[in-house]
C-alpha cells in the first residue's frame, strides 16, 4: 500500500497529487490502497487531479483530532478538528477488509518535522489497509511516521522525501521504532 501524508500548502499540491495517483499506478499491486491526507478545503480539486479509470474511490476517512483544534482557519472563520484521508485501490477493492471512516489521533506531535502527524493514527490506518509482510510505501516521508508505524504492525517499509534533513531525521527515527 501507500500512505502518505503529501505537502497540500505549496503552490505545487496539485500537481504532486496527480503525481502520486501516476505512481500508484506504476507501483500498486491490484487492490492495494492508496492512502492520502488532505485539507478539506483541496479535497474537491485532490479527487479531481487524482481520478483514474484504473484508480477506484473507495471514500475519504476523517482524521479526527481527540482532544484540541489543530488550528484555526481565519478565512472561513472556523477551528479544524479533522482532516480528510483519501482512500483509493487499483482496479477496485474486491475483498478489502470492512473499516470505520473515522481514526482518532491526538495532537500531532511537530518535534521532528512542520507536518508530522500521530503515530498511533497512522497505525490505525497501517492495520486498515495492509496485512503483515506487506509493503507499505510513503513517497512524502518527511520524519518516517509511516514508517515507525508500518515497522511497528509488522510491514515492511519504503519511504522517499526530497528533503535530505528530513530523511536523516527519519533514518535515525526507523532505528528506534517505538519513537
Amino acid at each position: 500500500m501507500i500512505i502518505t501524508d503529501p505537502p497540500y500548502v505549496t503552490d505545487d499540491s496539485l500537481d504532486l497529487y496527480a503525481a502520486l495517483a501516476d505512481f500508484a499506478l506504476d507501483v500498486l499491486p491490484t487492490g492495494a490502497a492508496l492512502v492520502t491526507m488532505t485539507d478539506d478545503e483541496l479535497l474537491p480539486d485532490v479527487l479531481s487531479v487524482m481520478r483514474r479509470e484504473r484508480l477506484k474511490y473507495r471514500g475519504v476517512v476523517c482524521w479526527r483530532y481527540e482532544s484540541v483544534p489543530l488550528g484555526r482557519d481565519f478565512d472561513r472563520n472556523r477551528f479544524l478538528h479533522w482532516k480528510p484521508v483519501v482512500v483509493h485501490h487499483r482496479d477496485g477493492w474486491a475483498g478489502a477488509k470492512w473499516t470505520t471512516t473515522i481514526v482518532n489521533s491526538k495532537r500531532p506531535d511537530r518535534s521532528l518535522h512542520a507536518w508530522q502527524q500521530d503515530t498511533e493514527g497512522f497505525r490505525q490506518l497501517v492495520l486498515r489497509f495492509s496485512e503483515p509482510g506487506q509493503v507499505v510505501c510513503d513517497p512524502f516521508a518527511g520524519s518516517g511516521t509511516t514508517g515507525v508505524a508500518a515497522l511497528m504492525e509488522h510491514r515492511k517499509y519504503l519511504g522517499a522525501d526530497v528533503d535530505a534533513e528530513a530523511i536523516e531525521q527519519f533514518r535515525e527515527r526507523l532505528t528506534r521504532p517505538t519513537a
